[in-house]
């Protein structure tokens, strides 16, 4: 189906755009890092001590000022109640984002099919099957 609107998708891939048969793609610049700390903070919290304030600009540095990166993380440190300098650490050890490499729902809950096969990929259309590339 068919409809009006638009769908905004970001992505690092620098060909992510190409996917799409009408691609129409721009290429975003990071922030500056004044603006990525202000970001930052107002998305999580105001840091109160300079210690705590270099730390927000540390992790923005550490995340190469990217909006998407920002605004994932602010969610990591609003939910376990981090510290900038903890998540950095975090970050920096390579322990902060999980990564589930395997696809398959079987054993999770109550699936007993593979991911394309619970979410019958096979009869998706064709711009589904692009979205679905890119995402």
């Amino acid at each position: 189906m068919h409809g009006h609107g638009a769908v905004l998708i970001t992505s690092r891939d620098p060909f992510s755009k190409s996917i799409m048969t009408h691609a129409t793609g721009i290429e975003l610049e990071p922030f500056e890092l004044a603006v990525a700390d202000t970001f930052l903070q107002r998305v999580t919290y105001n840091s109160l001590s300079e210690e705590d304030k270099s730390g927000c600009l540390d992790l923005c540095r550490g995340l190469g000022c990217y909006p998407l990166a920002l605004a994932h993380v602010s969610g990591v440190i609003n939910g376990h109640d981090l510290t900038f300098h903890e998540c950095l650490s975090l970050y920096n050890q390579g322990t902060l984002i999980n990564e589930d490499e395997s696809l398959a729902l079987t054993g999770v809950g109550p699936y007993d099919k593979t991911f394309a096969a619970a979410f019958a990929l096979k009869n998706l259309t064709r711009p589904a099957l692009q979205l679905l590339q890119v995402i």
